[in-house]
């Protein structure tokens, strides 16, 4: 039996208690390697509902205080695991049998004792009933330092050339116990993530070209798809120092000023224009374009 066989893995999925989430757990536990289930219910007076909803469905159930966010939500269930390896599932998206697997296998495949970090391709379900397969392009594994750059750059209007997503990873138990989830973030929890991990001096990657994830577009009570420039440009600042002068005009310009300008707000399209050290991707200005219309 294969190394990535041999493993189980850690499922976090953390939850304010959508219907959704039975779809999310039923996949996990559909897994063709052993899994732990660890739920976290963001909305404790939701607890019967959700116990209702899973029943006969093997998992843990951890209740935070309440409304304290995605991010302190996957730190809690991280808490509980103890797997070499961990996955982070939302509960609006699901897996084809075989994600855990395939990750592995290409986590051990390119590197002897298993990459921290493994980014695969996902299936993109759109509401319009469209499910693309994204990224079209791999994420340059070879070179780490790409990350950054490669999760903020715009060089396209068409969404798809580069894709990085929480419920297409898997990680190592090691690497997210050094970086873990920020919770004081409202946006960008998965990129901070990512990026503090995958920039550690003695980081591995890997890539999988299988696309066994789906991946929900802005699902229903979804926080961090709402238009929030203040808390993009706020991330933005707290780690410009990780982006080239072109990433973070790219970033400024699709995050920032086009949140800024859905929210009809002057002083943010002022921050995000002046915070430019070079012009962004003529793309990534017809994407900022879209907040006129309020998208």
């Amino acid at each position: 039996m294969s190394e990535a066989k041999r493993q189980s893995v850690d499922v976090v999925i953390p939850t304010i208690g959508r219907k959704s989430l039975r779809r999310a757990v039923a996949s996990a536990l559909s897994q063709s390697m052993p899994v732990s289930v660890f739920v976290v219910l963001d909305r404790p007076a939701l607890a019967g509902e959700v116990v209702e909803l899973l029943e006969g469905l093997r998992y843990e159930l951890t209740l935070t205080d309440g409304g304290m966010g995605g991010g302190e939500a996957r730190n809690r269930g991280f808490d509980q695991g103890s797997a070499r390896y961990v996955a982070f599932l939302d509960d609006d998206d699901w897996w084809e049998p075989h994600f855990l697997t395939h990750r592995l296998v290409a986590a051990h495949a390119q590197h002897q004792d298993g990459a921290d970090i493994v980014f695969g391709r996902f299936i993109f379900d759109r509401r319009d009933g469209t499910s693309p397969v994204v990224p079209r392009l791999p994420v340059p594994v070879q070179e780490l330092t790409a990350v950054p750059g490669y999760m903020v750059t715009r060089r396209s209007l068409k969404f798809g050339d580069h894709a990085v997503q929480t419920s297409s990873l898997v990680m190592k138990r090691a690497a997210v116990a050094e970086a873990r989830w920020d919770p004081s973030l409202k946006k960008h929890q998965d990129w901070d993530l990512v990026l503090r991990l995958a920039t550690r001096p003695s980081a591995t990657a890997a890539w999988d070209p299988h696309a066994d994830a789906h991946v929900a577009q802005d699902s229903p009570g979804s926080v961090s798809k709402k238009s929030d420039w203040s808390a993009s440009y706020g991330w933005w600042r707290s780690r410009s120092d990780y982006f080239t002068p072109r990433a973070s005009a790219d970033f400024l310009a699709t995050h920032v000023l086009r949140a800024a300008l859905a929210q009809r707000s002057a002083s943010g399209c002022l921050r995000a224009v002046s915070s430019w050290r070079r012009l962004p991707h003529l793309a990534a200005l017809g994407v900022a374009a879209a907040g006129v219309l309020g998208r």
